[in-house]
């Protein structure tokens, strides 16, 4: 974080703006975490026209940019553009380690929505163990647990691992 201060504060009170600033910021993610993990729809507008909501029914974090922003957050049940997915193949890398990944067949307009991430909600710590125990049993990769993501700081999870293995057509999940 960064405090902008005046030049006739003294020291002591700019190191009290950041120990206040640095708490409420604190303050503000561990709220918005709180809803996340128990599943409660939130809608925080923020200064400049922007905000951050959740749906609790669907798993959705949104940060809405700033307003004239030339990036949109689509809406609720946007696909991308046939446009767009005609521009992005799924092929191997021609590395065996890397496996496969997503490759731009043609120009792609800038800002264009690509999608977004796909994968099943995993509700605990302990549930994401039992997967990962799971696949290691099955042999599976390492790279098999290159699709989970964490999407409140530990506590729930976004695998996409599933929708990966279908390379018939992208998904944000091949990125």
């Amino acid at each position: 974080l960064t405090t902008l201060t005046k030049s006739h504060q003294s020291p002591k009170t700019t190191q009290s703006n950041s120990y206040e600033m640095i708490y409420a910021t604190f303050i503000f993610i561990f709220t918005v975490l709180n809803f996340v993990r128990h599943g409660q729809a939130f809608n925080l507008k923020l200064p400049g026209g922007r905000q951050v909501s959740f749906n609790g029914e669907t798993g959705v974090l949104r940060i809405q940019l700033a307003p004239g922003s030339s990036l949109k957050v689509p809406s609720k049940g946007t696909s991308p553009s046939i446009d767009v997915t005609e521009c992005i193949e799924v092929k191997f890398t021609g590395q065996e380690e890397k496996g496969h990944g997503a490759f731009a067949v043609s120009e792609i307009e800038k800002n264009a929505f690509i999608g977004f991430y796909e994968g099943e909600i995993i509700t605990s710590r302990e549930s994401l163990d039992n997967l990962l125990f799971k696949r290691e049993k099955e042999m599976l990769t390492a790279s098999s647990n290159d699709y989970i993501m964490s999407l409140d700081g530990g506590v729930t999870f976004m695998d996409g691992y599933r929708r990966a293995q279908d390379r018939s057509s992208f998904s944000v999940v091949h990125l």
